[in-house]
């Protein structure tokens, strides 16, 4: 399972479709020490449902944690359907993240920057820098996509 290739996202969210602004585009401002929390929880909460289905290959197992219509999910779905995640896949790796060096608003989203490592059975750790880009819905934070930014 791979971030998603799509480094736009909606301006306000999961929809109007079309408009789209840069995942880095907005200042970090300082955030709420609660605020802070919920989304760093919320990024934890998506990495272990991304191991779990990495492991299944059912987009079930995704689907509290990250948006239905959103850029990541789709990448889920695309990869159920090739066979890229599920109980025939060898080496499912272990994810963790290891910082959390930015929160950042933008607009309606929040942009969390990590390392997240990556870890396979018998490898070292592989260290990658990925951008969280999360939206409140019903109550709670979910990932909108997952951006790749190698450190």
């Amino acid at each position: 399972a791979a971030p998603s290739a799509e480094a736009q996202v909606p301006a306000a969210g999961p929809s109007p479709p079309g408009e789209t602004v840069s995942a880095s585009a907005a200042p970090p401002e300082r955030r709420s020490k609660g605020e802070r929390d919920a989304l760093v929880a919320a990024v934890r909460e998506a990495l272990g449902a991304w191991e779990t289905f990495a492991r299944s290959g059912d987009t079930d197992d995704v689907a509290g944690a990250f948006i239905a219509d959103g850029p990541q999910f789709r990448q889920f779905r695309r990869e159920a359907r090739q066979g890229l995640a599920g109980p025939g896949i060898e080496r499912v790796p272990d994810m963790s993240v290891r910082s959390v060096m930015k929160v950042a608003r933008n607009g309606k989203r929040r942009n969390v920057v990590t390392r997240v490592a990556l870890r396979g059975t018998d490898q070292e750790s592989e260290l990658h820098q990925w951008t969280f880009v999360l939206v409140r819905t019903g109550g709670a934070w979910r990932v909108w996509t997952v951006i790749d930014r190698r450190p």
